[in-house]
């Protein structure tokens, strides 16, 4: 087995082997929430039925106009992205008519 050519330090290993460092995703998911309601506002979105499991990995988080969608960790928090849906220009999903439309009629 060959050993590698880059030094511990640079990739973050020696810190693996120090269990003072390892956080359970319960945290984990407490923090990113916590995290996630300074970027985009307490209301937002809603992240009832989030939990972290990796960075790259999609979370549910609950957009008041689309409902549950599914962004990475890094799209949600690093880059501040909102809801994909909403970022496209999709209708919410019940699109109930405005207040000042008869109800049962659709605008064109």
């Amino acid at each position: 087995m060959s050993r590698s050519k880059h030094p511990a330090k640079y990739w973050g290993c020696q810190g693996l082997s120090d269990s003072s460092n390892v956080v359970n995703a319960s945290d984990a998911t407490v923090m990113f929430v916590a995290i996630a309601k300074r970027i985009h506002g307490r209301e937002g979105f809603g992240y009832d039925r989030a939990s972290f499991r990796a960075l790259l990995l999609p979370w549910v988080v609950t957009c008041r106009k689309h409902g549950d969608v599914h962004v990475t960790v890094i799209d949600h928090l690093l880059l501040k992205k909102g809801c994909p849906k909403c970022e496209q220009g999709e209708k919410p999903k019940d699109d109930e008519p405005k207040d000042d439309e008869p109800k049962g009629k659709k605008q064109k």
